[in-house]
C-alpha cells in the first residue's frame, strides 16, 4: 500500500504537524507501507529536523496543490495535515483521503473519506460520521509510548 502524507510547517504553523506526520510515516513504514512525506517549502527547516531520513519533498506555496495531486494519483491513501488544503482544493482528490484536524469546526473537511482529531473534543457534531476522535487516536512517538506510567504517589518521598 502507498501512503502520501502532506503536512504544513513554518513560522505561522509551527512543528506539530511535521512531528505528527513523521510519527504516522514511521509507523506505516514498520507495517510495510510505501511512504512519501510532502511539505510546504516555507517549512523546509522544520521538515529537515522532524523528518530526517524519512522519504520527503517540499514544494513552493504556488505549486503545492498541483504537486500534491500528482503524488496522490500514485497512492492508495493521502493524509493531509495542512490547514490551507481544504474544501474545493480537495474536491475530487485522486486517492482515498484522510484529513487530520485539530481545530473543530474551523475547516471545510469536504469529501474526506476519514477525519482524525486526536484531541479532547467537546462537540463531535462538527465532524462527519467517518471520523476517529479523541485521545485514543493520538499520534504518539515511540519514546513516549514506551515509557511506563508511574502513579504520582510513587514519586513522593
Amino acid at each position: 500500500m502507498r501512503l502520501h502524507i502532506f503536512a504544513g510547517a513554518g513560522e505561522q504553523v509551527g512543528a506539530g504537524h511535521a512531528v505528527r506526520s513523521a510519527t504516522l510515516a514511521t509507523e506505516a513504514l514498520k507495517c510495510g507501507y510505501e511512504v512519501l512525506l510532502c511539505g510546504n517549502a516555507t517549512g523546509e527547516e522544520v521538515f529537515k529536523w522532524a523528518w530526517g531520513d524519512l522519504p520527503w519533498s517540499v514544494a513552493s506555496e504556488s505549486e503545492l496543490v498541483s504537486q500534491w495531486r500528482d503524488h496522490a494519483v500514485l497512492c492508495d491513501w493521502s493524509v493531509i495535515d495542512y490547514y490551507p488544503l481544504e474544501g474545493t482544493l480537495i474536491a475530487d482528490w485522486p486517492s482515498r483521503l484522510c484529513m487530520i484536524d485539530d481545530v473543530p469546526g474551523q475547516r471545510d473537511l469536504g469529501t474526506a473519506d476519514l477525519v482524525i482529531n486526536p484531541n479532547f473534543i467537546d462537540d463531535v457534531s462538527v465532524y462527519p460520521s467517518r471520523s476517529l476522535l479523541g485521545i485514543d487516536y493520538a499520534f504518539v512517538r515511540d519514546p513516549f509510548r514506551r515509557k511506563r506510567h508511574r502513579p504520582v504517589g510513587d514519586q513522593i518521598l
